[in-house]
């Protein structure tokens, strides 16, 4: 398996008990704008989505990506997570777009349709907070 960034488990959101609106998370800017790209799955949709591939009846592929269905832009994230960030020119040798086709998971996986939504990888992320 290759595994996407598991929201909260990732560098951005493991520093964000340090965040304040005068020491925000920097998030790279690219020319289109936007910040970086990249597979999330909330930590709740991961442990169910391992879940259904352990009790799934069939064969599996030999490699398997495994994310939510679609890649979000990393200050989505933060923003629905109401965290304090801003931008940072992106320096040169900064890659956008890190991403997995999860396509072959979604065969085989259950994702309910809000689960590459940034609010709800975020919400998943909190809900783990509060147990």
């Amino acid at each position: 398996m290759r595994i996407g960034n598991v929201a909260g488990a990732d560098a951005m959101l493991l520093n964000a008990a340090s965040a304040t609106p005068e020491k925000p998370i920097r998030i790279d800017q690219f020319s289109d704008g936007k910040g970086p790209l990249r597979s999330y799955i909330g930590p709740g949709a991961f442990g169910d989505c391992i879940g259904q591939l352990a009790t799934y009846t069939g064969s599996l592929p030999f490699l398997l990506n495994v994310a939510a269905p679609v890649p979000v832009h990393m200050e989505q994230l933060a923003a629905a997570s109401s965290l304090p960030w801003a931008y940072r020119a992106a320096p040169p040798s900064s890659i956008q777009n890190i991403s997995l086709d999860c396509q072959a998971l979604c065969q085989l996986v259950d994702f309910p349709v809000h689960a590459a939504k940034p609010e709800e990888i975020s919400l998943d992320w909190l809900e783990l907070q509060k147990q």
